[in-house]
Order: C-alpha cells, then structure tokens, then sequence
C-alpha cells in the first residue's frame, strides 16, 4: 500500500520515492517524513530512492541487507537485533527480513542533510544501534525511545513525532559522519566512562552473581558486542574479569583465618562450592585452594 502524502506543507510536496514505501506515516514534516511498519519476515526487492534514508529495525530483527558498493558489487551484511541501517539517495538496496520486527523509516530531505554537512553522503552503513554509543550516545538512548515513540503514535501528537525523528535523524548523520572517530573507537574497546561502570557492576554483583546480558543492556549494548569491546579494553571477557575478582578476594580471605573451610570461602566470594574455587586457580596457578594456601604459608 503506498504511504499516504496528506498533511504536507504547501511548497514542499512529499518527499520523493522510487517505489511505496510500505507502512504507516506518522507525519510528514518539511523535511522529513515518518514511516512505521509491524513488518512481517519478506524480501524487498532492489530497489532505490531519490531521498537519504535512516532505517531503524527494532530488536526482533534477523535479516541480510544488500547494497551497491562504490563500484557496483553488491555488499551483503547480515543483521540481528536493533540496527541503524543509513541508505543515501539513488543507492539500489534491498533487504531480506527473516522474522517480523518493527521498522521506521525516516526519508529526509538533502536540505535538511546540508545544515549538518557540505560532504556527500554517499556510502551506506549497517550498525548495530549499541554501536553508537561510542560515536553519539545519544542515539543508542533515542533510537531506542523513539522506537517505542512510533508504536505509541496515537497517543502523541504528529508534531513530536517529526520532532523527535529529525532530533534523531540529526545525531545520526553526525555519527555516520565520523567513521575513523568511531573505527578508533571500536578498536580500543570501551570508552572509560563506561568502562568504569562495568567494572564497578561486576565487582558490586561477584558474590549474587551477574547477569551479563543486563549489564550489556544496562549499558545500551547487546551482550556480544559488550563482551567483544571489553576484551578490546581489559584483554578478557567479562566472565573472565570476574572469575579473576573472585579468584583475587579468595586469595585476601583464605589467609585471614575468618573461615573454617574452602568452601565458606568459595561461597563468601560468588562460586558455587569449593570445585568451582578450585577450577580458578589451577586456570592460574595450577594448584587446587588449599594446596596453593598451604605453599604460599610454606616459609
């Protein structure tokens, strides 16, 4: 069904597409319209528009985009989870959706792009939307609320929704615009702050034991690439990170003469019993608890 052009300020016809762009338009602003879809699993064929696009797939995404690469080869990029998909004008893509999903998409005019940039946009980009908080934190918050904005769209008024979009659509085309910045940035992990709030939540959560996943997400990532940037930052895993803080505190009380056994030490410090202590520091020192206490008092 072709998106509907009411609503459009006069002189400023609607906003030019080669095809119908499938959905529900939430607005059409002077520079920029709104289009939400419950999209179900299909293939898009390829196909281009004359407007730059930001394409936003929500969390039950799972899928492969395809685009023409500078010199005509088609790029293929598999996607699961939230994604900011950026096509700019007259770019043949299309896109194979494995699961339905919520989608928006924002078609924005090239005046709207040129009060951000005089450089061309030219290159199309797939990130995941916990990518950018590295580049623009900013957008891995409103990207996310501005999601649950569209699905609520009728409870709002059109003009916060436009709003809304072109906030968004703004600190993405920044990012997008910062590629080496944001290639920096994935190669040195972490950025401190929120380096520095990991840490604090593994060493706040070692005994209860934490969830990994609800800190990736705490952090505005999915696990995976929070598990890869803090490698990146620290030269291991999460899991890792903290079976070392548990290892480190076992080795602060198994000397202290507070506990009668490896096991009361193996629970004070998060590990399930004395097996699971014991498996930590043979990883590090080839020796069981005990076996490395009694070494280390050896005068």
């Amino acid at each position: 069904m072709a998106a509907a052009t009411h609503g459009a300020i006069p002189n400023n016809p609607p906003l030019p597409t080669a095809i119908p762009i499938r959905g529900r338009q939430l607005h059409h602003g002077r520079d920029l319209a709104v289009f939400f879809t419950l999209h179900q699993a299909a293939r898009w064929r390829l196909h281009r528009h004359r407007a730059f696009q930001i394409i936003l797939l929500s969390e039950t995404a799972r899928g492969t985009t395809f685009w023409r690469g500078p010199k005509g080869k088609l790029v293929r990029r598999p996607f699961k989870g939230a994604q900011v998909w950026i096509v700019p004008p007259g770019l043949d893509h299309a896109a194979h959706l494995e699961a339905d999903a919520a989608i928006v998409v924002l078609l924005i005019r090239e005046r709207f792009i040129s009060r951000i940039t005089t450089e061309p946009l030219s290159q199309a980009s797939l990130e995941p939307l916990s990518h950018y908080v590295h580049a623009d934190e900013v957008v891995s918050v409103l990207g996310r609320l501005f999601l649950g904005f569209c699905q609520q769209a009728q409870m709002l008024p059109k003009e916060y929704i436009v709003d809304a979009g072109a906030t968004l659509a703004h600190h993405v085309v920044a990012a997008h615009l910062a590629p080496r910045e944001h290639v920096r940035s994935q190669q040195r992990g972490l950025a401190p702050s929120v380096l520095d709030r990991a840490k604090h939540q593994l060493r706040e959560r070692m005994v209860e034991g934490c969830d990994l996943n609800a800190l990736a997400r705490s952090l505005h990532m999915s696990s995976g690439h929070f598990g890869r940037m803090f490698k990146l930052s620290t030269g291991c895993t999460p899991g890792d990170y903290l079976s070392n803080l548990r290892r480190e505190k076992a080795e602060e009380l198994l000397p202290s003469g507070r506990y009668q056994s490896v096991t009361e030490v193996a629970h004070a410090v998060g590990c399930y019993d004395h097996s699971h202590l014991n498996k930590l520091f043979r990883k590090k020192y080839d020796l069981p608890a005990g076996l490395f206490l009694r070494k280390r008092s050896e005068p």
